[in-house]
């Protein structure tokens, strides 16, 4: 696909019970870290990020990776993409697959020009 550099993914593992900021790490009994992976193309891992607890949006850990801000300060067409599921919101360089969206929506417009 055209400008789709790579795909961004965040996923919980589990962890032992941290003695410090239990509550961070913590929801319904399961402790675990928000891992956020991005790869390549070729499906190659390029960026792990395992700082932040369970309760860490996916969207708040992208903001704060070096990536984000570069992709950000691209020139708007360079038209430079990572795909993702819907626990990322669509942005200028992150974009998630809509289903029936609406027609002349501004997903719409996204949707047929990444798909």
């Amino acid at each position: 696909m055209p400008g789709v550099i790579g795909c961004i993914v965040s996923t919980h593992i589990a962890i032992v019970r941290p003695n410090d900021h239990e509550e961070s790490f913590c929801r319904k009994n399961y402790h675990s870290l928000n891992v956020q992976l991005i790869c390549n193309a070729d499906m190659q891992i390029i960026s792990t990020d395992a700082r932040h607890g369970r309760g860490t949006h996916d969207s708040l850990i992208w903001s704060h990776h070096p990536l984000c801000a570069y992709l950000n300060n691209l020139s708007s067409n360079e038209g430079l993409w990572l795909l993702d599921d819907s626990g990322y919101p669509l942005r200028r360089t992150v974009t998630t697959p809509i289903l029936d969206a609406l027609e002349g929506s501004e997903e719409e417009k996204r949707e047929r020009l990444v798909f």
